[in-house]
């Protein structure tokens, strides 16, 4: 009778153990994963917000003077980070002025998509976030003239692959922990039910 209260006994503390075990490794993989993710947003947002915001700066009379050589050597510094993707500068219609590229490849394109829209209407810094990337925009004035605006596009690929790789790296540790805890459960009602088994035969 010992022995069989004894398993019975083992056997739930086995699973509640097991249960908890498993839901604990789980939010904690997730919760780590997010939080990774959002900081690293946060730091490819900051760091698209302060390169436009310089460009906005430094492009005001360029653009003003029509000055492509300039507009180039400031457009050029943003697309040499690797994150970037796209840098433009726009006039009021939407047509891309320049592009940061040597041949303008661009030039008098018409930036007619949504995201493009919500730029061109922004009357400050503005930040769009797609899956894919993040879009930062900013007006030019000159006094209180509008010139247009520039808009720069960052990169989310490299921060899913990133997210991604710490998730596996995340769930192999689980994996690991389960094993452990699954060997302990076992070695815990091993031991139990020798105990048991000795006190029944007293």
């Amino acid at each position: 009778a010992i022995l069989i209260l004894v398993i019975a006994i083992v056997s739930v503390l086995s699973g509640v153990l097991l249960y908890h075990f498993r839901v604990q490794t789980s939010t904690m993989s997730q919760a780590t994963a997010e939080e990774m993710q959002q900081r690293l947003l946060a730091q490819v947002r900051q760091r698209g917000e302060i390169v436009t915001r310089f460009l906005a700066e430094n492009l005001v009379n360029p653009v003003y003077q029509y000055d492509m050589d300039a507009i180039y050597k400031l457009l050029q510094a943003a697309t040499s980070q690797q994150e970037v993707i796209y840098v433009y500068v726009y006039d009021l219609g939407g047509q891309i002025l320049h592009d940061g590229h040597a041949e303008i490849p661009g030039f008098g394109s018409i930036l007619n998509d949504e995201i493009a829209m919500n730029a061109m209407n922004a009357n400050e810094l503005l930040v769009q976030s797609t899956p894919n990337f993040i879009d930062v925009s900013m007006p030019l004035y000159i006094g209180d003239a509008r010139l247009g605006g520039v808009r720069l596009g960052l990169s989310l690929i490299a921060i899913t692959e990133d997210i991604e790789q710490v998730e596996q790296r995340l769930a192999e540790i689980s994996q690991q922990g389960r094993e452990a805890s699954l060997l302990a459960v076992i070695l815990m009602s091993l031991g139990m039910i020798g105990v048991a088994v000795v006190l029944a035969m007293i």
